[in-house]
């Protein structure tokens, strides 16, 4: 038996906490910002995007989606002439989107889904995609006091022309009156992929640029709200906080918001988490006050947060627990397979994953609370209906008989 040296001994005994954490670390691919460095930078034809490992940490939804786009290269693969896919996604209408041709469109490309699932540089349509998703359920749900708008003009390529700004300037200033009661409107901007926070109300608008690069050169994007915002006023009315130059209303411009700081070419993947919280912090009751004060008091929450997630929650958010809003039996479902079990091929349905089964249970409490408050108000109305209809009928008999 071969006797270490008491340095040996340690060493061996670091080796092997490393190795324990390594192994703990495996587990919890989830809280990791990146893929491990020993797996592949570039895609093999035909396998998968990802690590086994990783692929099982994946949501419902993006685990279907990787499946079938699997699917679909290797079929591509078997014909004489193969090429990558190209997906389409239609642009809904009547929710204030940019509708008109190039625009009612959104065209994906399999190396923008490969980005996805690497946590790689996204492109713009991919974040198009998800402002407009994101939207839409801000729309479905009726979440108070948030808005996004479609960033399909929001382009420095677009707005440093004076001719084009002038359409994006309308666009803006069209949403802005289209969401008049909400307190804040996200604008996704580009080509440095943040966005901003834009307060009408109070004539704010709020930079959040997770990009490491040296100053930016905010003038065209300055100028396009300010225009928006005078032609607003003018609509909508005085404004609670009013600021003028040269005839007309201006923002107050804060471009050095504090935020979690990403690489180059990343800042893309940190907005998209951004609007995400602000989305989750407005269906919790728990966003502060609209304005510059307010702000200011959640930018640290929002830092902790931000730093806590990290772009693979993107796809790995792993949902512990599923509520099933509308489905074959609605409920709170522990599994995947059950909860997909409720909603496959059932028109209509609604569900949702939750970190914590204590969330999701409160959630659903929530929500039942709300149906029957819809039910005893229609119940109300019902009695009221026939009450009229009984008390109509009874005075048109007396009126008869007498």
């Amino acid at each position: 038996m071969v006797q270490l040296q008491p340095k040996k001994r340690k060493r061996q005994a670091k080796k092997d906490a490393k190795d324990k954490a390594a192994a703990k670390d495996k587990d919890k691919v989830a809280l990791l910002d990146k893929l491990p460095n020993n797996w592949r930078p570039l895609h093999h034809l035909g396998e998968p995007m990802l690590p086994e490992h990783v692929l099982k940490l994946l949501t419902g939804d993006m685990a279907s989606l990787h499946n079938q786009v699997q699917y679909l290269e290797k079929q591509l693969l078997k014909s004489k002439d193969p090429s990558y896919p190209l997906f389409v996604a239609k642009v809904p209408t009547g929710m204030n989107f940019v509708e008109k041709y190039p625009a009612d469109l959104c065209f994906i490309r399999f190396n923008d889904i490969f980005n996805i699932f690497r946590m790689q540089m996204l492109h713009f349509s991919v974040v198009r995609l998800v402002a407009l998703s994101l939207s839409s359920r801000i729309v479905k749900e009726g979440t108070p006091t948030i808005a996004i708008m479609d960033p399909f003009y929001m382009r420095e390529s677009i707005i440093c022309n004076p001719g084009d700004r002038a359409i994006a300037t309308k666009q803006v200033e069209d949403f802005m009156l289209a969401n008049i009661k909400k307190g804040a409107i996200l604008i996704p901007y580009f080509p440095e992929d943040k966005f901003c926070t834009l307060i009408p109300q109070h004539s704010h608008a709020v930079y959040l640029d997770s990009g490491r690069d040296k100053k930016k050169d905010y003038s065209h994007i300055r100028a396009l709200l300010n225009d928006a915002l005078t032609g607003f006023a003018n609509k909508a009315g005085p404004l609670k906080v009013e600021r003028k130059s040269r005839g007309g209303f201006v923002l107050t411009h804060t471009t050095n918001f504090p935020c979690l700081k990403e690489d180059n070419g990343m800042d893309a993947w940190y907005a998209i988490l951004q609007m995400q919280e602000y989305i989750k912090y407005a269906d919790d009751m728990l966003l502060p006050e609209i304005s510059e004060r307010g702000l200011e008091t959640w930018r640290m929450p929002l830092i902790e947060r931000l730093e806590e997630l990290g772009r693979i929650h993107f796809i790995c958010t792993m949902p512990t627990t599923y509520v099933v809003y509308k489905g074959r039996v609605p409920g709170v479902y522990d599994d995947w397979e059950d909860c997909r079990r409720q909603v496959h091929r059932f028109s209509g349905n609604s569900y949702k994953g939750y970190p914590t089964r204590v969330e999701a249970e409160g959630r659903y409490a929530r929500y039942l609370a709300g149906e029957m408050r819809d039910m005893r108000r229609n119940r109300m109305k019902t009695m009221a209906f026939v009450m009229m209809v009984i008390v109509t009928m009874l005075f048109m008999f007396y009126v008869i008989v007498v």
